[in-house]
């Protein structure tokens, strides 16, 4: 934040609004996240789950909070969690029409044997999520960018 000292809050309530838009950004982020992770029950319905999801924001939130603070980038933080969680809900759903069942943590062990991968998931699909993970990402450092731009202009 030195780069652009005009951009740092000076007084308490500036800090005060700074910390509280922070604050909403990412929970609104941690909440679209949660939701996109939702769709992967099946049948999709939030509302039938509502303490699941939110204990799933709150993780999620201290996540994109607890990167944003490494990589000093808030937006990338928010897009990294967003593809993330694009890539686990597409796979679960992948999964849940060809097996029946949801994705399980153990199912991290077959990303170490592709030619199983290979066989099992469509070379498009993986090819339309990799796609949107990378978009998210983009566009995620792309609103960073501008809005830093404006900020330091």
């Amino acid at each position: 934040m030195s780069a652009y000292p005009d951009a740092m809050p000076r007084t308490r309530s500036e800090w005060i609004g700074s910390l509280a838009v922070v604050a909403a950004g990412t929970l609104a982020c941690s909440v679209v996240c949660a939701l996109v992770l939702d769709l992967a029950t099946t049948p999709f319905n939030p509302a039938g789950h509502v303490g699941q999801t939110v204990v799933s924001a709150i993780v999620l939130w201290c996540a994109i909070v607890l990167l944003a603070c490494v990589t000093n980038r808030l937006w990338l933080a928010g897009g990294l969690v967003l593809s993330l969680c694009v890539v686990v809900t597409a796979t679960s759903r992948a999964k849940y029409g060809v097996r029946d069942e949801p994705l399980y943590p153990a199912d991290l062990d077959f990303l170490w044997q592709p030619s199983f991968l290979r066989d099992v998931a469509p070379a498009g699909a993986v090819l339309l999520v990799g796609v949107a993970a990378a978009g998210i990402v983009a566009a995620a450092v792309l609103i960073g960018r501008r809005r830093q731009e404006r900020t330091s202009s």
